[in-house]
């Protein structure tokens, strides 16, 4: 991945001495990373997790309005 390195500040003048530099994101990297959110408070949730979350909130949902009517 190539990420691109600027300062806040930048103006159309400092445009053309933009770096560059290489970063490879390996398995091992992506745990540390994991771990970093975690440890900050943030949750870290799976595809299937949210689909299944959102699938029993809708059939909540339904269910209710079925006892309403």
């Amino acid at each position: 991945m190539l990420y691109l390195l600027y300062n806040s500040y930048m103006d159309d003048k400092n445009i053309d001495q933009l770096e560059y530099i290489d970063v490879k994101v390996t398995p091992e990297s992506m745990d540390v990373h994991l771990h970093v959110l975690k440890e900050n408070g943030y949750s870290i949730q799976k595809k299937a997790y949210v689909f299944t979350t959102c699938l029993m909130c809708f059939l909540a949902g339904m269910y209710l309005m079925g006892l309403i009517q």
